[in-house]
């Protein structure tokens, strides 16, 4: 009897968790569906049903991700209204409630988001690259105001000023250069924002970008200070210049340092 139960015991466990995972599963569906359907009845009595409003459906999409997407206009008011709600939830391709809000252009709803406390900043894609991307300027500004990380990186390491340069227009690349946009950032295909603004054929985002690299350079191009010669040194202090001054030695910055000479050979005779 007791083996009985050791095998009976963790079936009915299973069982039941599987279950419930299924149940919950179909109360997720149903809340989708009734998103879909844009139905403002359904959204809200679905709502009460489902245990998780923010958990993804088989698709990888939250309830809130895909009103916003679809722009349901019914939909989204009851789901926000919810203290189930969770407004930064992303869905399985790392997109925001706020950023879906900024990729279809909803800027009212986005700007409720973000006085609702939505994440501006996360790891990989963010806001602030979708409203470059859409070359907003009230967004961006409205997003660096709330300490959006300008130099923000996704995936491959693309900045908001590389969306902007290619997708975006001119005035959002200005933009984002007079708030202090790495000009020289790279991604891992080794590109930065003037590749972009050259793919995307824009004329002045190049200049601008030109101009702000002329005035910024990389930092992978920093030369070490050259010293002061001996005499110059003593000349600096009030010193006697000496006669027969060593060579100063020079302190170069981590990794640039030069290779070293090789040593003089000695050439030994015979008697």
């Amino acid at each position: 009897m007791k083996n009985f139960k050791k095998i009976i015991y963790p079936l009915v466990f299973s069982s039941f968790c599987a279950a419930s995972l299924l149940s919950q599963a179909a109360a997720v569906d149903d809340l989708i569906t009734a998103v879909i359907r844009n139905s403002d009845v359904a959204v809200r009595e679905q709502i009460n049903k489902a245990g998780n409003i923010n958990a993804r459906n088989a698709k990888g999409q939250t309830a809130l991700t895909l009103a916003i997407h679809q722009q349901s206009e019914k939909a989204i008011p009851i789901l926000l209204q919810s203290p189930k709600i969770d407004i930064s939830a992303t869905n399985a391709a790392g997109e925001s409630p706020l950023m879906l809000a900024i990729f279809t252009e909803q800027y009212d709803l986005a700007r409720t988001l973000i006085k609702r406390g939505a994440a501006i900043n996360k790891t990989g894609w963010t806001p602030l690259h979708y409203a470059a991307t859409k070359g907003n300027l009230d967004m961006i500004r409205l997003l660096l105001d709330k300490d959006a990380y300008i130099d923000s990186a996704s995936p491959n390491e693309t900045t908001p000023l590389m969306m902007a340069a290619q997708f975006g227009n001119e005035s959002a690349v200005l933009l984002l250069l007079q708030k202090g946009a790495d000009p020289w950032a790279r991604n891992q295909l080794h590109l930065t924002a003037i590749d972009f603004a050259r793919k995307g054929g824009n004329a002045a985002s190049i200049r601008y970008i030109q101009t702000a690299q002329s005035r910024r350079k990389p930092v992978y191009n920093a030369q070490p200070l050259k010293p002061l010669s001996p005499a110059s040194a003593a000349e600096l202090k009030g010193l006697p210049i000496p006669e027969n001054p060593e060579e100063p030695e020079i302190y170069y910055p981590e990794g640039m340092q030069p290779p070293a000479k090789p040593a003089a050979s000695t050439q030994q005779t015979s008697q």
